[in-house]
């Protein structure tokens, strides 16, 4: 049988902000004095409003949604009609709802609401695990993925040895298989993180065309690719079952903050 592969951002704080759109308006912005108040009704307005235009304008974009501005620190019911008529909404313009995980106390009624959702029909809706909860691997082996992909950045690296351990063995307790990811290493490998090899061996880096080195670590350097193979035998160390070299290139340079048509002017400069 396939592995059924979920992957993780391992950290030791939230993670960065997806490429989701979001909204942050407040439910109680809704109530105009007159009657109870509408919880959650602004937010859902603005939400399905940010719909329309995604599909308007031909986004390649989904949503991401917080429960609480729904209702569900007032009444889980509440959250669970609000939502539904949001991914409605969304399904209607062939969209996708991503829950995000809120705190602790939420993630029950959170997954409770959006498993709800899938047995009732809706497969365009999602939710977030946080990937730096004790009970997450517990909660994909139970929606039943039999694997997960797990981030090994620098700083794990450098500070979270026995962290990133743990973690693959909560995983393999839950029958897991685990695949390690370089996450940002070198920023020569997917993922956002800023390297720390290449700020410590600066004389290391790429050098485009123009001859200008930029902060990612070149892949012909003999002293680079030692690191990786030091990285690579930590993550076996830590017990995983595969690493998923994910998406080794050269830099952008437009990334590294050099623009095209700067590049463009200082090669003309130089002939």
């Amino acid at each position: 049988m396939a592995t059924r592969w979920a992957a993780t951002v391992c950290c030791r704080w939230p993670s960065a902000p997806s490429w989701s759109a979001s909204a942050r308006a407040s439910a109680s912005d809704a109530w105009n004095g007159r009657g109870p108040k509408p919880i959650g009704a602004k937010t859902k307005a603005t939400w399905t409003t940010w719909l329309d235009r995604i599909q308007t304008e031909g986004l390649r974009t989904n949503l991401a949604v917080k429960l609480t501005q729904l209702g569900l620190s007032i009444d889980e019911e509440l959250a669970q009609r609000n939502l539904a008529e949001l991914v409605d909404h969304a399904a209607e313009r062939g969209n996708f709802v991503r829950i995000d995980m809120e705190e602790s106390r939420h993630v029950d009624a959170t997954l409770r609401i959006y498993r709800g959702l899938r047995e009732r029909g809706h497969d365009n809706v999602g939710a977030v695990l946080q990937s730096y909860l004790f009970r997450t691997e517990a909660d994909l082996a139970a929606r039943g993925y039999t694997g997960v992909l797990h981030t090994f950045s620098e700083n794990d690296f450098a500070y979270y040895r026995s962290t990133m351990a743990e973690i693959v063995g909560v995983s393999h307790a839950e029958g897991l298989a685990v695949q390690a990811s370089p996450w940002g290493l070198g920023r020569t490998f997917g993922g956002e993180a800023e390297s720390r090899w290449v700020a410590f061996h600066p004389e290391e880096r790429q050098v485009l065309d123009d001859g200008r080195r930029v902060a990612a670590a070149c892949l012909n350097s003999p002293a680079y690719r030692d690191f990786c193979k030091e990285w690579a035998d930590w993550v076996l160390e830590c017990g995983v079952d595969s690493v998923f070299w994910d998406e080794p290139a050269w830099v952008v340079p437009e990334h590294v903050g050099v623009d095209h048509d700067e590049r463009r002017a200082h090669a003309a400069a130089s002939r």
